[in-house]
């Protein structure tokens, strides 16, 4: 294991993972990630599932909006617009 993978615990790492995903950590946190994802099969696996849950929570979300539901509901906005036309 090098010296920058072993400078990040797999607990730091997890703790870390939300900014390190979203670019937010210096380039040396972000290299020392870099390191022991490349030495860390347990934490390279933790982050590809975590990559995956925001797709998987929005697929088992999606619905079909019934048909009058959608109906109404656009002719309540269109009726709100005309209202604020006024």
């Amino acid at each position: 294991m090098s010296d920058a993978a072993a400078n990040v615990s797999c607990e730091r790492l997890v703790a870390l993972l939300l900014h390190y995903l979203e670019g937010g950590l210096d380039a040396g946190t972000h290299a020392a990630i870099d390191a022991h994802l490349a030495h860390c099969p347990g934490c390279l696996e933790f982050t590809s599932q975590y990559k995956k849950t925001p797709v998987i929570c929005r697929e088992s979300l999606r619905r079909e909006m019934p048909a009058d539901l959608r109906d109404h509901l656009a002719e309540f906005v269109l009726g709100q617009q005309r209202q604020q036309q006024q």
